[in-house]
């Protein structure tokens, strides 16, 4: 884990370690070596895992770190008490503090999915995501133990220019990139009689095809429908100035498309990817 997870994992300790009526919390290395003391409730053991780097597919500019740990609760008891129930309620409650957390809320961000090392906490892309919380085979002598791998994203570069329509930054709120198509000419056939050959006849520059693929982003569902909806606007049938993020000016183009694509995405913000198409004169 880097230095940036560390830190990450020394927050989440001692938002854990804040909790009114919690035992204790600390970052340990392998919980195997780890003890709880006969006369304590019960603790909280941070395990670190793994940080990794991840992008969206929209574009490779924007670039998260995904750090991952195992959150495990134990207590001294015996399976199926009610000690057992209290240690469960303790372990939600713990999870609950993480993602309520104000001091985490300041610094993670949404991000991409992890298929890779911190697999193990599904689909989500929230800066707080954690996946199924398991509980322990309890043997004689061992303690009640409740894990669950939690992973915390941050937005580690994030370019400083974005794409505007007319002026308007409509796609600063998330990664994208404007792609432009071929340039193409009409060429026209000409056959005469008694000609071998053709005669070709220039006809001009075409109009040039641009594909703006990305991700929006808003605090609220409704945010981001207002967003889309002023998106669309632009379908208006005039040319319009776009902008893209590497300053290339298209001064006359017409918004011919807007997709979504997919359902939208839930984090600590509401996401939708995108697809615009252009046609450049």
């Amino acid at each position: 884990m880097t230095g940036r997870g560390m830190a990450l994992l020394a927050a989440a300790r001692r938002v854990l370690a804040a909790q009114a009526g919690a035992a204790s919390a600390a970052i340990v290395r392998q919980k195997r070596y780890e003890d709880v003391p006969l006369g304590q409730q019960a603790a909280h053991l941070l395990v670190p895992l793994v940080s990794e780097r991840l992008t969206w597919p929209e574009s490779p500019a924007w670039v998260y770190e995904l750090s991952s740990f195992e959150l495990v609760t134990l207590a001294r008891g015996r399976p199926g008490t009610t000690t057992q129930r209290q240690l469960a309620e303790l372990h939600e409650s713990a999870l609950a503090a993480l993602l309520a957390s104000e001091e985490l809320l300041e610094v993670v961000s949404d991000g991409p999915s992890s298929a890779g090392a911190s697999g193990a906490v599904g689909t989500s892309i929230a800066g707080v995501r954690w996946g199924r919380t398991q509980a322990a085979p309890s043997g004689p002598g061992a303690p009640l133990e409740f894990a669950t791998t939690v992973a915390l994203g941050v937005c580690i570069a994030e370019p400083e220019e974005f794409a505007t329509l007319d002026g308007e930054p409509l796609f600063s709120s998330g990664p994208h990139e404007v792609v432009p198509g071929s340039r193409a000419r009409a060429v026209a056939d000409r056959l005469f009689n008694g000609l071998q050959g053709a005669l070709l006849v220039d006809l001009g520059a075409r109009p040039r095809r641009l594909v703006q693929s990305g991700r929006l982003s808003a605090a609220s569902a409704t945010s981001l429908g207002q967003l889309e909806e002023a998106i669309e606007a632009r379908i208006d049938g005039q040319t319009h100035v776009l902008v893209d993020r590497q300053g290339t000016e298209y001064a006359h183009v017409r918004v011919e498309r807007f997709e979504r694509r997919g359902p939208v995405e839930v984090g600590l913000r509401w996401h939708r990817p995108y697809v615009i198409e252009y046609t450049a004169f």
